[in-house]
């Protein structure tokens, strides 16, 4: 989801710098690439508020929240 006009990558035309809320669905494949080097990447977006996890193996959803006051993201909050 994206609030006001859309933002591309400069490099990466099929890539948005401007997201509110990302969610991925996690796979075995991708978990580790999702929840390391990707979240990393996208805990510095400053436009991010939510960050959703959906596992299917694990039947679970997990929702990351940036405060209303712009404080970094948390390494793991669970909802």
């Amino acid at each position: 989801m994206i609030c006001g006009g859309l933002q591309l990558h400069s490099e990466d035309r099929n890539a948005a710098t401007n997201p509110t809320v990302l969610v991925e669905v996690l796979s075995k494949g991708t978990e580790a690439y999702d929840r390391g080097e990707k979240w990393s990447h996208y805990r510095k977006l400053p436009s991010l508020r939510e960050y959703v996890l959906v596992s299917s193996q694990r039947i679970a959803v997990e929702v990351f929240r940036r405060g209303l006051d712009g404080e970094t993201m948390p390494d793991a909050v669970t909802a």
